[in-house]
């Protein structure tokens, strides 16, 4: 599991990189920094089991068979929805 919640932490990199894309566009630098740092405060800070658990109940409905790394990164990523609610 460490391996999957590395893979995780990953996805949300890439994520957060995405959103701060597409807002530096419309917002200032400060603006910008502003949001890296409330998303970092807001979503990192905690133990992660609610996005974590999806890509445990994804796992169970593989019933073992070795998740791929795009199944990883959609499934890690539903798994971030799920921690910005």
């Amino acid at each position: 599991m460490s391996d999957l919640r590395s893979k995780f932490m990953e996805v949300y990199e890439q994520l957060k990189g995405d959103i701060l894309k597409d807002l530096d566009i419309n917002l200032t630098h400060g603006s910008c920094d502003w949001v890296a740092k409330m998303l970092d405060h807001n979503l990192l800070g905690g133990k992660l089991n609610r996005g974590l658990s999806a890509i445990d109940s994804y796992s169970l409905l593989k019933e073992g068979k070795q998740l791929t790394s795009e199944e990883i990164i959609q499934i890690s990523s539903l798994g971030w929805c799920i921690e910005w609610l």
